[in-house]
């Protein structure tokens, strides 16, 4: 079998048509889906989420952080216009806002009295929860608790929170992926 090197140049030109081709299809997807994560991130930003995810180390969450993930659970749950995407990559952002979202819940569930607690402080007033450390470590020696046990139910909370958040946060930086590749980044599907 004598392959000639125009049969060789003629099959690239095909392959590299059908590219072509498709590349007319996959520019308005790719653009809507760009258009998308912009009003997704006007309700909350990569840096934004960030921040809620290492605000629960310190043990305080903001208010305007809490309100913004809320405003984002509410979007996603509600479908709102700015969940609507195209391609398997939207679909694939579609996936991951639905995990974020369980995610959201799960963590509200150990947002709730007695572990954290609602400030009604003056210097607090910008903070939506404060961890109560005090439910932490009552029961605290004489015959009670160790202060080491008391340690480690601290930290075993904090530390399963944050995991939770940080993973919604890894799920919000695929969303970003997804929903920002370009047009050619569109025909890979692994």
């Amino acid at each position: 079998m004598n392959v000639t090197s125009f049969e060789i140049f003629t099959a690239i030109g095909s392959f590299l048509g059908i590219i072509a081709f498709l590349m007319n299809f996959l520019n308005p997807i790719s653009d809507f889906n760009k258009k998308k994560w912009d009003e997704l991130k006007s309700i909350i930003s990569l840096e934004e989420m960030k921040y809620y995810s290492e605000s629960f180390d310190r043990g305080m969450i903001s208010n305007n952080t809490y309100s913004k993930i809320s405003n984002l659970i509410y979007t996603i749950r509600k479908e709102i216009d700015f969940v609507h995407f195209k391609g398997y990559s939207g679909k694939r952002a579609k996936s991951y806002l639905r995990k974020m979202k369980a995610l959201h819940y799960e963590c509200t569930d150990m947002i709730q009295e007695p572990y954290w607690f609602i400030p009604t402080d003056k210097e607090f007033e910008d903070k939506r929860y404060i961890l109560n450390k005090d439910y932490f470590y009552k029961g605290l020696g004489k015959g009670g608790k160790s202060l080491s046990e008391c340690d480690k139910a601290f930290r075993k909370h904090i530390d399963s929170l944050t995991d939770k958040i940080d993973d919604m946060y890894g799920l919000y930086e695929k969303v970003e992926k997804e929903l920002n590749k370009i047009p050619h980044e569109q025909l890979k599907f692994w």
